[in-house]
């Protein structure tokens, strides 16, 4: 494949990078509305989850010039997403093959440290906290609704965090690297009673 000549590679790596990283931007949802509408990859429903959390995460001013490009169903998706979607394995394999030789210790660690923040993050806005920071705020809160909450958040983060640690040390050690999916699907699960 001729990366340099083919624009819509450089978008769609743009893409998975921001939703592995969690970080939106104008453009980064821009690029993720073209993708989808152009079913790149053979994913279109993705690519369009991605472009309306990326959408949702900017300022309202910026939110309404890319709504005024938008269909009615593509505005009701940008409030319906409420988190970054997992990148599917198809299309990360396909990204990784472009570049064999770029991925470093440095990019693994962020990468694979972005599906922890993005995992704790979506289970504590079931908790209806907008993040797992906001979540651990509330440790000794006076409310025991909260307090008990935010002590276990606080317990579970760790735990994750400790998994995470663990996983990619053993990487360096000379153990394969695990999927997305399989990484993601070890995360210690959340439990209300004992925070981990």
């Amino acid at each position: 494949m001729n990366l340099i000549g083919n624009t819509w590679a450089n978008l769609a790596e743009m893409v998975v990078n921001a939703v592995e990283s969690g970080t939106a931007s104008r453009s980064v949802a821009c690029a993720a509305w073209w993708l989808g509408s152009q079913s790149i990859l053979g994913d279109a429903a993705f690519w369009r989850q991605a472009a309306a959390f990326a959408t949702s995460q900017l300022p309202e001013a910026e939110q309404d010039i890319i709504k005024a490009q938008l269909k009615p169903d593509e505005i009701a998706l940008i409030t319906a997403t409420l988190e970054w979607p997992a990148v599917p394995e198809t299309i990360s394999t396909t990204i990784a093959g472009w570049w064999p030789a770029a991925a470093t210790d440095a990019a693994t660690k962020a990468k694979y440290a972005g599906l922890l923040a993005q995992a704790m993050n979506a289970t504590a806005r079931e908790y209806g906290y907008d993040s797992i920071t906001t979540a651990v705020t509330y440790r000794g809160d006076p409310n025991a609704t909260f307090a008990a909450e935010g002590e276990a958040f606080f317990q579970w983060r760790s735990a994750v965090w400790q998994y995470g640690i663990a996983e990619l040390a053993a990487v360096t050690s000379g153990a394969t690297l695990p999927t997305t999916a399989a990484f993601v699907a070890g995360i210690p699960a959340f439990t209300l009673g004992t925070g981990a």
